[in-house]
């Protein structure tokens, strides 16, 4: 049974209604009418995490547009987005009964950034999130109000075998070289998967850098990464893998195309 001053489920049950693949345009477009609706009420009076999440959207849509938009010649960088219709089973405390719409994002706010078993994804935005019906319910003396809700959103799908693209965080160490996907996933490069003719580890700067010495975050532009595995447990998401391509991974690549060339090997 409930207790009076506490929900029923700390985090809503979600089902899912259906699922769609969808390109990077799209999912840039769905995205933006998710920060358009993130834009209404106050974020900074609701649970910390939902207010993480919330506040990070931007900075996922800032990648997308930056890093992702206008690659449509590598078609495995667009099959790991979905558009997902699904239902919540909201748990709404009283207070927001004269702000539905606030309680509702508190509750969906706890899907976002976070791999979902139901949905299959990670949710990256939410939107047209409304009451399936007109009516709720109370359990006994608790005095939340249960009912189901519908959302759509913009999730991404992690699997192995995709291409992303990534770039490298301000902390490094040893191990491997670590990449942010779309500005909050972590991926990791192991060590010994790290293309020596790329990237070096100074163990005096704890910096991997190109042979000129330079930092790989300051590097321009994105690094295109393979997963070769994906950790979605405890409703977190890990990836690693292998490196495809950077700047500096392309301009080793396009020394060693002059030299076969001058060679005559090709």
């Amino acid at each position: 049974m409930p207790l009076a001053n506490a929900p029923y489920r700390l985090r809503p049950a979600v089902e899912l209604l259906s699922s769609k693949a969808i390109t990077i345009e799209q999912a840039i477009g769905y995205l933006k009418k998710a920060v358009a609706v993130d834009e209404g009420p106050d974020l900074q009076l609701i649970n910390t995490q939902s207010s993480v999440s919330y506040q990070q959207i931007p900075n996922i849509l800032k990648s997308l547009e930056n890093d992702w938009s206008g690659r449509k010649s590598d078609s495995r960088l667009s099959e790991c987005f979905v558009l997902v219709h699904g239902r919540l089973e909201i748990h709404l405390h009283p207070f927001y009964l004269r702000d539905v719409g606030h309680g509702l994002k508190i509750a969906a706010g706890e899907l976002l950034l976070r791999y979902s078993d139901e949905l299959s994804c990670v949710p990256l935005g939410i939107s047209k999130l409304k009451p399936t019906g007109q009516l709720g319910a109370i359990v006994n003396e608790s005095p939340y109000v249960h009912f189901f809700a519908d959302f759509q959103a913009v999730a991404f799908v992690p699997a192995e075998h995709q291409r992303l693209l990534g770039r490298a965080t301000q902390v490094q160490t040893f191990k491997g070289l670590n990449l942010q996907v779309l500005g909050f996933m972590h991926f990791l490069i192991p060590t010994r998967d790290v293309p020596p003719v790329s990237y070096t580890f100074d163990a005096n700067s704890s910096e991997w850098t190109t042979k000129t010495g330079q930092k790989v975050q300051d590097t321009e532009g994105p690094l295109c990464v393979t997963v070769t595995k994906a950790n979605t447990s405890r409703d977190t998401v890990s990836l690693s893998g292998v490196l495809n391509w950077g700047p500096a991974a392309k301009a080793a690549s396009d020394k060693d195309a002059v030299v076969k060339k001058k060679e005559g090997s090709w």
